[in-house]
């Protein structure tokens, strides 16, 4: 019996050192996960980021290179919100809310649908917030800083109105055009 102990005893601490082995795996694979990708001013844009980042243009079909276009997003959000704090611009959450369901409708679907369905795709739900909270950010901060100075006045709206109703001087006549005879 001590023999079946012994190996009862070693097989279960072969067991325990393979669960630890294979259990460390992952977790090193999320630490790299969330080591610095770039930094940008005093933030850093986690691996992670850039990843989601990359998923989440890859669903919107984003031609290009989505490595680096990844990477460039997060540095631009980063950069977008430095200049929000700088203006003491902050996003309202219900503009947030609002502005998630805004998207999600240019696929119709609802803003719960839409959520569901990048989750199945890799996409945290985080990242389509963050994607959708930088954009009214810099919006906010744009309109802050140049609203005012855009003021347009009645007679430019009237001017512009009174041109965009003149006729162009193009004209294609009827005997002009080609069609197949076939047709």
């Amino acid at each position: 019996m001590s023999m079946n102990f012994k190996a009862t005893f070693l097989l279960t601490g072969l067991i325990a050192t393979l669960a630890a082995l294979s259990s460390a795996a992952p977790a090193q694979a999320q630490g790299n996960l969330f080591s610095p990708a770039v930094y940008v001013n005093d933030r850093v844009i986690t691996q992670y980021e850039v990843e989601q980042t990359k998923l989440f243009l890859g669903l919107l079909r984003q031609p290009g290179d989505l490595d680096k276009l990844a990477v460039e997003r997060q540095i631009e959000d980063k950069l977008r919100l430095d200049a929000a704090i700088a203006n003491g611009v902050t996003a309202d959450p219900e503009a947030v809310e609002t502005g998630m369901e805004e998207f999600a409708a240019r696929v119709n679907l609802p803003k719960e649908e839409f959520i569901v369905a990048i989750g199945r795709a890799g996409v945290a739900e985080e990242t389509f917030r963050a994607f959708v909270e930088a954009g009214i950010l810099w919006r906010d901060v744009v309109r802050a800083r140049f609203g005012p100075r855009a003021q347009v006045s009645d007679a430019e709206v009237d001017r512009a109105f009174a041109l965009s109703s003149q006729q162009s001087g193009v004209q294609v006549l009827i005997s002009e055009m080609v069609l197949p005879a076939d047709t």
